[in-house]
């Protein structure tokens, strides 16, 4: 390689590197990006015995803890809380381009996988979230990494990178629960596969050992709180249709749907995808299987001695979590959730759109170094299509909430209640702080969901005896448990059976996932 292609290639990877770093902290320096009300509102309020042992948001304690710290250090509260996930997407890029590069991929064919990281609009979002996805993400590449440099040593002079393998075992599940589904595979590279040295042994000690760590680590991570999250009744009601029943063949099928039909986030803005993964349009299935054939493609073309440990890292995660819903474990194909299986598909694409770039200019003009170089271009689009979106603001919702409590406040008389339906009451809390002494609100469960079997018209009922001439709601305009079999009547539907008319009274915020509302209710005369 002849020093002005290195020096290109260094460049090249610069840009990608800079570029992701600004899709992923631009959150840092504008404070407009919030999602995560509820755990917000326990990391700031609550003390830190509660962060650690809470039950009624589904958050690791590691993540839960490092978030609280970063908060109380950083000035601006917000800022610190996201520095973890932001810092863990910005790390996560050169880990997998040297994660691929350990597996003896082609430098130009390990920067287009970086540029795909680099561009994914689901590892970006949640690069910018209060959710320990990001890490996760991260921590998986990371694993992989080790697992890849002490397998093809054949384990001899690694014990840096055991002990690094062992130690994300360890932490890993504290900071993330969905990591397990990473490391087992990676465990299996160790235990299953020969290594490509003389002699070809399997370093199943090595494997075994990290596996019951990470085992022991999940166990003990379970019965002190992970168990009792997820057992919440909201949250499994929430949850359930992303489960699989074993006797039924629709749901396997249905289940294997909706991870595809996920897989379509991987590289295009949620705009372009947010839709029921129940009912998906052409467009989504076709970007989906799309991007499977990329991926299955790169799997076939990745060089021959270190293929199987490759398709342990991309696939293998699939698997595991297919076996987690048939068990009721672990919601399967929820976007959310499908992160950290993104580094190791996007390579593989990467590999597999390099394979096709390659052989039609062999074929065409015989030069198949212009093809990964096509190959490499067309990797970055995904970055252009992202780039206007943090200084447009739709990035992600924005539910501005300080507009309504400012009009509410212009507004209010002394004493007239103010309610607040469940889909508020965790942002509510937070920008309200210290002047809510009067307000109502409508408990939830884990964390933003309502609780089932809540009697929401006894309570209006009984608000509105005491308040018999007028009362303020605020609310939010979605509610993504409206589509829920169990779900209760919102606060709007009680009053009206009771009777009262509602007006509009401010609206404000992004179209994306709805807006912050405030509306006056008034009896009919």
């Amino acid at each position: 390689m002849t020093r002005v292609v290195r020096i290109s290639l260094l460049l090249v990877a610069l840009f990608i590197f800079s570029w992701g770093v600004y899709l992923r902290a631009w959150n840092l320096a504008d404070r407009i990006f919030w999602r995560d009300e509820a755990w917000v509102a326990l990391l700031t309020q609550q003390p830190w015995p509660y962060v650690l042992n809470q039950t009624d948001v589904p958050c690791p304690p590691l993540f839960a803890a490092s978030a609280k710290l970063g908060g109380s250090l950083i000035g601006t509260p917000e800022v610190g809380m996201r520095l973890l996930p932001v810092l863990s997407g910005i790390l996560l890029l050169p880990l997998a381009y040297a994660a691929a590069r350990s597996l003896r991929l082609p430098k130009m064919m390990a920067l287009t996988g970086m540029a795909l990281c680099a561009g994914s609009f689901m590892l970006a979002n949640w690069s910018r979230e209060l959710k320990q996805y990001q890490i996760e993400a991260l921590l998986s590449v990371a694993a992989a990494l080790l697992t890849f440099r002490i397998w093809l040593a054949g384990g001899k002079n690694r014990w840096r990178e055991l002990a690094g393998l062992a130690a994300i075992g360890l932490i890993g599940p504290w900071l993330g629960y969905g990591l397990i589904f990473s490391l087992l595979p990676l465990a299996g590279v160790l235990i299953v596969l020969p290594c490509p040295t003389p002699g070809g042994r399997r370093l199943w000690k090595q494997g075994a050992a990290c596996l019951a760590i990470t085992l022991g680590s999940l166990a003990a991570v379970m019965v002190h709180v992970a168990a009792k999250q997820s057992s919440n009744t909201a949250l499994l009601d929430y949850t359930h249709h992303w489960f699989i029943d074993v006797g039924h063949a629709y749901s396997w099928l249905r289940a294997g749907a909706y991870g595809m039909c996920t897989s379509a986030m991987l590289l295009l803005p949620q705009g372009m995808t947010n839709e029921d993964l129940r009912s998906p349009s052409l467009a989504v299935l076709a970007l989906a299987g799309g991007t499977w054939l990329l991926a299955l493609a790169g799997l076939w073309a990745w060089p021959r001695r270190t293929r199987w440990a490759m398709a342990f890292w991309a696939i293998g995660p699939w698997l595991a979590m297919y076996a987690a819903a048939a068990a009721h474990r672990y919601p399967f194909g929820m976007p959310r959730m499908m992160a950290l299986v993104a580094p190791g598909m996007l390579v593989c694409a990467a590999v597999g759109a390099a394979a096709a770039f390659r052989w039609v200019t062999l074929s065409v003009a015989g030069r198949p170094a212009v093809g990964l170089a096509l190959a490499l271009a067309v990797a970055l689009a995904p970055m252009v299509l992202l780039y206007d979106l943090p200084g447009n603001r739709n990035y992600w919702i924005r539910h501005d909430f300080p507009a309504v409590l400012k009009e509410l406040q212009a507004r209010r008389a002394a004493d007239e209640p103010v309610i607040v339906e469940v889909t508020a009451t965790p942002v509510v809390k937070y920008y309200a702080a210290g002047h809510d002494g009067d307000f109502l609100y409508v408990p939830t469960s884990g964390g933003t969901l309502a609780p089932l079997n809540f009697d929401y018209a006894g309570l209006i009922e009984q608000v509105l005896i005491h308040h018999p001439r007028k009362c303020w709601l605020v609310r939010s305009s979605h509610d993504p448990a409206r589509s829920l079999p169990n779900a209760p009547p919102t606060l709007i539907e009680c009053l009206e059976q009771h009777g009262w008319a509602l007006y509009p009274a401010c609206e404000a915020g992004g179209e994306s996932l709805g807006k912050a509302q405030l509306f006056s209710a008034v009896p009919h005369r």
